[in-house]
């Protein structure tokens, strides 16, 4: 992280760039806090959820998938009846 601070010089080249980019002191994480990939235990756990609901999401998506398609048969099925119903319907009005 970069913080800027005005410049103090009132020189030409001072006056031509008065703030001046300045090393923010923040500590650099602790080698303890992260794993041998770079990331810490909370990045580390915070993946293990986002996997988790990756594979969730998929088993739900394939139930849901599962469940249109027998939807669509059932569906299928009911029309097929309705056109018998209604044929039946108009050969004994005839």
């Amino acid at each position: 992280m970069v913080l800027h601070e005005k410049a103090t010089d009132t020189s030409k080249a001072g006056a031509a760039a008065p703030y001046r980019a300045v090393a923010a002191s923040a500590a650099p994480p602790s080698e303890y806090d992260q794993s041998p990939d770079g990331m810490d235990e909370e990045d580390h756990a915070a993946n293990l959820e986002v996997k988790r609901l990756q594979e969730e999401n998929n088993l739900l998506s394939d139930a849901l998938l599962e469940q249109q398609r027998k939807t669509n048969v059932l569906s299928e099925d009911l029309l097929e009846k309705k056109r018998t119903i209604d044929g039946l319907e108009h050969s004994t009005d005839a």
